[in-house]
């Protein structure tokens, strides 16, 4: 069985790279730290950070050839011809902070996906081999409608201690985020409201907008 090809970093490791914070990715490129790297919009980076919030997981098998939902040994497009195999797709989402800004930051490989919810190898096949009875499985920020035991692991484990924990990441960008174009047009002075919470008091504070990025590689922070 084919789980779809992997997107992690292969090149060079995260102590390689340059490491800035979640605010500096706001720069303009003739601003960028260093001369020698890409334009800091545009280039793959390590920000050590926490992740706060886990906004969606989805996990589902799709057809080879056309990519609808693979159920049952087969798929589930009558059109479809009869030599395809089951390919596994993931996308996780989660909030991070690292104290100078918030970001979504985006996982589609399911390496990452599975170091991200700190599942071993054998962990992760065995949640893989579980999708044959549903096809399709979805976590949310307030929980999953599905009544499988995975389903309800899966939801726990994604709010948890283990998930929810500071970590490094490589990650660059996201130019297929809907709200990417609005980002790329602010201004640097051109803040946002924030809430934030101090004991039983609520402050309003100002923050940059919310970045959004895709992870290439994670990193745990010893």
């Amino acid at each position: 069985r084919s789980y779809g090809q992997g997107r992690a970093v292969q090149g060079p490791t995260l102590s390689e790279l340059p490491q800035v914070l979640l605010a500096d990715l706001f720069l303009p490129s003739s601003e960028a730290p260093d001369e020698t790297v890409l334009p800091i919009q545009h280039g793959l980076y390590v920000v050590e950070c926490h992740i706060c919030m886990f906004f969606q997981l989805i996990i589902k098998t799709v057809c080879s050839h056309c990519g609808e939902i693979f159920l049952d040994s087969k798929c589930q497009s009558k059109q479809c011809r009869e030599d395809v195999h089951p390919v596994l797709v993931v996308k996780a989402i989660v909030l991070v902070d690292d104290g100078s800004n918030q970001a979504t930051v985006s996982f589609h490989d399911a390496i990452l996906v599975a170091r991200l919810l700190t599942l071993t190898e054998k962990q992760w096949n065995d949640i893989s081999e579980g999708l044959s009875d549903c096809g399709r499985l979805v976590i949310t920020k307030d929980g999953t409608d599905s009544r499988l035991p995975i389903a309800k692991l899966l939801n726990c484990l994604c709010s948890s201690l283990l998930v929810l924990r500071p970590c490094k990441l490589a990650v660059v960008r996201d130019k297929k985020s809907p709200t990417q174009n609005l980002i790329n047009k602010k201004a640097m002075d051109e803040f946002q409201i924030r809430q934030v919470k101090i004991a039983k008091t609520s402050v309003q504070t100002w923050s940059l907008p919310l970045l959004s990025l895709a992870c290439f590689a994670l990193e745990e922070v010893n």
